[in-house]
């Protein structure tokens, strides 16, 4: 069983990882190359709010055993937020069981479902055909084509560069660990963090 003190280490541990790789992520090059070091950072920044994220879930919600038994509510709640997978989502369910009034048009909120999607994309390859030396193929996907216009890195993509060429970078790498912090910052403080 993980404790909650196992997931603030491990969210913790993954965002430092995230900031050393990003850190040895070289500044972009003209043309641009696919850095495996923005790869991994990106990857850990995300993981890293994900984990924070079932970190708030455990220390919001009695533990199982008792919730089920005493507090039947707050069991169906938990149940409930437990079963929601994307992040961004489990987020927003929990801040509604805690009874909070969340700005999630506002950083780091805003960007929070774009690194999931980052994220996803790059590891499982959820675009169709995918070939990382066509242009463009992953840019199929609406939302990251947004996300390279909002960091300013599409100009990569008109100039010939591959998906992976816009996103696997130094700029891209720095988001994704700024975004991470910031998420990991809100969440270790009120009103995510309870004193009853």
């Amino acid at each position: 069983m993980v404790s909650t003190q196992s997931y603030a280490r491990l969210h913790g541990d993954l965002a430092y990882l995230a900031r050393r790789l990003r850190d040895e992520t070289p500044p972009l090059a003209d043309p641009p190359n696919r850095e495996a070091s923005a790869l991994g950072a990106i990857i850990l920044a995300a993981a890293a709010v994900e984990t924070a994220i079932n970190h708030s879930v455990e220390r919001t919600f009695p533990p199982r055993g008792l919730a089920q038994d005493k507090l039947p509510i707050q069991h169906l709640a938990r149940e409930r937020v437990d079963t929601e997978k994307p992040p961004f989502k489990k987020l927003k369910l929990l801040a509604y069981a805690m009874r909070l009034t969340m700005d999630w048009e506002s950083e780091p909120w805003r960007s929070l479902p774009e690194l999931s999607r980052l994220r996803n994309a790059l590891v499982h390859y959820d675009a169709s055909p995918v070939r990382t030396s066509e242009k463009g193929t992953l840019f199929e996907h609406k939302d990251l084509k947004v996300l390279a216009r909002r960091l300013d890195l599409w100009k990569l993509h008109e100039r010939g560069a591959t998906w992976l060429e816009v996103f696997l970078n130094r700029p891209c790498a720095e988001w994704a660990v700024s975004t991470s912090d910031a998420v990991l910052r809100s969440l270790d403080r009120s009103p995510w963090i309870t004193t009853s």
